[in-house]
Order: C-alpha cells, then sequence, then structure tokens
C-alpha cells in the first residue's frame, strides 16, 4: 500500500466512522423510553458491572474513541446520565489491551455479519416498522462506526512496510523525544493507540527497535490518542463532552505516568515497569503488549481513585447546555409511580411548566429584545426539548395507567393524556407558524399583518396561563368566549391581504395566508386545552 491509498483508506474509513456516529446519535434518541432507559440502568447499576461492561465494549470496538463516542450519544439520547457510565469508558481503556495482547483479534468479520443481517431487515422493510426502524437504524450506525474503524486500521496496519516510516524510525533510534512524538502522531492518525501499539512491537521483533524505544513509542501513542479524541470533540458541547475530557484525561496522564516511571528506571536504575515485564514474559512482543496493558490499568485505576473531582471538574468545564437543561422533566421522577394522585399532581406541574414555555416560540416584540440564545423564536433547539418533555410526560401517564386500577384516577389520567397530545399539537403549530412567518418579518409591507399574529396568540397564551392558574370560572369562561369564533377575524385579514396582493412578493402572501390558517387551529387547539380543564375535579 503507497501512501495515497493508504491517505484515501484513512479518510474512508473517517468518513464511515462519522456517518455511523450521526446515525447512533439521531436514531438512539427516538428510543428514550422509560422501559429502555431502565433496563440500561440495570444493566449498569453497579460500578464493578459497569466497568466489566466497559472492558467488554474495550475488546469489542478496539478504540477506546468509539466506546467514548457511543456512550456520548446515548447521553444526548437521554438515555443515561454521565455519572453513571463513567466506568463504562474509563475501564474501556484496559478493554483494548486484550487486544494488544492477542493481536489477532479482526473485528471485520463481526462487522460484514452485521451489515449482512441489517440489509436482511431492510429486505424485509422491518426498518419501516414504527417498532424496530430506530433499532436497525441504530445498528447500522454501530456497523458503519466500526467499518470505518476497520478501515482506519487496515490502512494503519501496512504502515510498518512503508520506506518513509522505516527512515523516521531509523531517524529517531537514538532519540527518545523523537519516538514518543512520533508515536504520538501515528496514534493520532489512526485514531488508536492500541494499532500503534501493535505496529511498535512489531517493529520490535523485526529488530527495527529496541525495548525501551518501543516502550516510549508506545506511551507516545497513549497520549496522540488522547490529542486525537480532543480534536474529535472539538464539536460537541454539554453532556457528552463531559465524558471526552475524562477520557482525555485518563489517556494523557496514563501516559505521562508512564514516561515518569521509565525515566525513573532508566535514569536511577530503579526496577519498574520495564522489570517487571521483563519479569512476566522474556518475549518481547508479549512485554510490549504488558506495557500497554499496565499503562491503561494505571489510568484506569488513578482516574477511578480521582472519578468524584474529575466529573466535577467536567460539570464546571463542559456544563449542561440550555437545550439538554430544558430537555429533562423538573417533576417527574420514578418513584412517584407508586402513588397515582401525587404522579397526577406532577404531571400536572410538568404541563404548566410546557405551556410556560409556549409564549418563547412566538415572543413579543419585547420579549423578543431581551430573548436568549435559547429562546430564540422558533428554537429548533427550544422546540426539540420541549418535544422530549411531552414525550417523557406520556410515557410517565402511560405507566402510570398500567399500574393504575382506581377508575376515577384512570378517568384523570385520559384528561392528562388528552392535555398532552393538545400540548404537543400545539407545540408543532407554533413552531411551524413561526417558519412561516420568519420570511415576513423582513418585509416592511408583510410586518403589520404578522405581528398582529404574534401578539393575539401572545395574549392568548398568557391568557391561558393565568386561566389555569386562577382556577377561577370566570376566567375559563372569558377564555372560551375569546376563542369561541375567530373565523371573522382571519376573514377579514384574508380580505386584507389580498387587497394588498399587489403590494407584497409572492411568498410573502403565501406565507400569511398559510399563516393565518395555522393560526386558527392552534387557537383551537388552545381552547381544546381550556375545555379539558374541567377534568381537574376528582
Amino acid at each position: 500500500m503507497n501512501i495515497t491509498e493508504f491517505l484515501i483508506a484513512l479518510f474512508a474509513g473517517l468518513g464511515l466512522f462519522f456517518i455511523g456516529i450521526k446515525l447512533i446519535g439521531s436514531h438512539l434518541g427516538q428510543m428514550t423510553g422509560r422501559s429502555f432507559r431502565k433496563w440500561i440502568l440495570r444493566l449498569i447499576d453497579r460500578s464493578w458491572s459497569a466497568s466489566l461492561l466497559g472492558i467488554l465494549f474495550g475488546a469489542i470496538t478496539q478504540s477506546t474513541n468509539a466506546v467514548t463516542f457511543i456512550v456520548s450519544s446515548m447521553i444526548t439520547a437521554g438515555l443515561v446520565p454521565v455519572r453513571v457510565v463513567m466506568p463504562v469508558v474509563i475501564w474501556a481503556n484496559l478493554g483494548t489491551s486484550a487486544l494488544v495482547l492477542m493481536a489477532t483479534v479482526n473485528i471485520r468479520l463481526f462487522v460484514l455479519s452485521l451489515l449482512a443481517v441489517i440489509g436482511l431487515c431492510y429486505f424485509f422493510n422491518i426498518e419501516k416498522s414504527s417498532r424496530y426502524r430506530h433499532v436497525a437504524a441504530a445498528l447500522l450506525g454501530v456497523a458503519l462506526l466500526f467499518l470505518g474503524l476497520d478501515f482506519i486500521k487496515q490502512g494503519a496496519a501496512p504502515l510498518r512496510e512503508l520506506q518513509a516510516v522505516r527512515d523516521l524510525l531509523g531517524l529517531a533510534a537514538q532519540s527518545f523525544g523523537l519516538v514518543f512524538m512520533l508515536g504520538a502522531a501515528l496514534a493520532f492518525v489512526a485514531q488508536s493507540s492500541a494499532t500503534v501499539t501493535v505496529v511498535a512491537v512489531t517493529m520490535t521483533t523485526q529488530g527495527l527497535l529496541s525495548m525501551d524505544l518501543t516502550l516510549m513509542a508506545i506511551y507516545g501513542a497513549g497520549l496522540g490518542s488522547a490529542l486525537s479524541l480532543w480534536f474529535m470533540t472539538t464539536n460537541i458541547v454539554g453532556l457528552a463532552r463531559q465524558l471526552g475530557y475524562i477520557q482525555i484525561f485518563l489517556k494523557a496522564v496514563s501516559a505521562l505516568l508512564m514516561v515518569l516511571l521509565f525515566v525513573l528506571e532508566l535514569g536511577f536504575d530503579i526496577p519498574l515497569i520495564k522489570a517487571l515485564i521483563g519479569h512476566i514474559s522474556t518475549n518481547t512482543s508479549m512485554q510490549g503488549a504488558w506495557a500497554y496493558l499496565l499503562m491503561q490499568l494505571l489510568g484506569c485505576l488513578v482516574v477511578t481513585a480521582w472519578s468524584d473531582r474529575l466529573y466535577q471538574l467536567a460539570l464546571r468545564t463542559s456544563p449542561a447546555t440550555l437545550e439538554e437543561t430544558l430537555s429533562k422533566p423538573q417533576y417527574l421522577y420514578e418513584e412517584a409511580l407508586g402513588d397515582a394522585e401525587t404522579a397526577l399532581d406532577l404531571v400536572e406541574k410538568e404541563q404548566l411548566r410546557q405551556l410556560e414555555r409556549l409564549v418563547h416560540y412566538l415572543p413579543s416584540e419585547d420579549r423578543r429584545a431581551s430573548a436568549s440564545v435559547m429562546e430564540d423564536p422558533g428554537s429548533p433547539n427550544l422546540h426539540a426539548a420541549n418535544s422530549s418533555v411531552t414525550a417523557e410526560i406520556g410515557e410517565f401517564l402511560t405507566e402510570l395507567m398500567d399500574r393504575t386500577q382506581d377508575r376515577d384516577a384512570l378517568n384523570r389520567m385520559l384528561n392528562f393524556q388528552s392535555r398532552n397530545r393538545l400540548l404537543t399539537d400545539i407545540q408543532d403549530g407554533l413552531y411551524k407558524l413561526d417558519e412561516l412567518l420568519r420570511p415576513t418579518r423582513d418585509d416592511v409591507k408583510a410586518r403589520a399583518v404578522t405581528h398582529g399574529i404574534v401578539e393575539g396568540l401572545d395574549f392568548l397564551m398568557l391568557t391561558l396561563l393565568d386561566t389555569i392558574k386562577s382556577l377561577d370560572e370566570q376566567d375559563r369562561a372569558l377564555f372560551l368566549k375569546l376563542t369561541a369564533d375567530n373565523s371573522e377575524v382571519m376573514e377579514r385579514v384574508r380580505d386584507q391581504l389580498l387587497r394588498k396582493g399587489s403590494e407584497l412578493s409572492s411568498d410573502a402572501l403565501e406565507a400569511l395566508f398559510s399563516s393565518s390558517s395555522l393560526y386558527e387551529r392552534i387557537v383551537w387547539l388552545l381552547r381544546q386545552y381550556c375545555l379539558l380543564l374541567n377534568g381537574r375535579e376528582r
């Protein structure tokens, strides 16, 4: 393989890797059901079982970076909290040691088999099933991610045959620092310190490197892997990046500690790592593999001992984004399911909290001027967070109904389910309305109509909130009267648009006509929500 083929294989692997990450993240986000999350949490409910799972993941994926990104996707999707899955990511480093020890493990057959199974799923249209489509797509993402890693590693494996690499090794033969930097550079490119370790060990058996230089190459690969993970997490924010920081710290600290031990052993003739691996095995290949294992084990132990402090540091360094904070229910929790009335009171509070956010979809001019980035009108982040919470409310109510036999409580639950469906429809309607109105805000002649639609809905939403909070029947009757029939108002708006048709652009005219119909639907939905408020009687 020449350098061109190596670069093509490398970038093809990176492309598949990133596609896999996107597929996993987007479709895991659709699998955030309470039962699935509970299953995951049961699997890692103890630190020792989470650690064993991490070792297994590291052995299967051959890359701690892959494990970090997969787990980060689960965190972003809301499946598990960061603190719970920290042991998985930490001990995945030790799992990669098994691959270096065996040096013959090949995931190509596993990946191809997985692709074959997924291909059959697509052939039989299983991916179109509402129940399994997200599972199939997420597995496709896993397969592409692994295939990308395999491309990278297959492309990196022949590095030892390249004359340029041999020349670099020849120049670095007398310099520990150069070998360390070369190992770091190769690991940065290959995205795997295990791959570079296998290459370095092979070079040692061929007489290209001494054991001292091999150890420095392995330690440099550990630092290079940390740098590659840092580079790959630059576009990630919030909770998912916290794991990246912890993993980067582990890799960097373990590599630097091993270098420190190497210097002490070489400079002061203290029997440390080199003496230990020499005692374990006389085979040079195995000695390099054991050095890699000890480096990973040292990092895992150090980070595990400091895990609480590191977690707090990660929280400060990469706090949860506002979207991640808003996408978590504030009042719902598992233990509340044991008492139906208490659970429904909490659902009511959560739904009121969602109603209070509606005004940020189409804020008035004053509120728009002071809006944060997250509250930007029609922001996809805001809508995604709100949709996540309403979906969680729906799942909470479904599970509550499965546990409840009381007829009155069931009737109240059905009422809240109906409210939740209306709330979802209102959110979707407001988001779509904002998309329709955005182009018209820059049109001076259309701005007056847009302003009227926005201010009208803003008034109705605030009035509904006051009605819900006051519990006053007169307020409720007034709101129902306000929303009784808006057809005449909207007809006057449409007539006004027809008269101004020549003054408006065709895009603005079409957007305003569509907005008038959507306005009527949202008002009707708000009215239906108010009609359901009588369901509060027990």
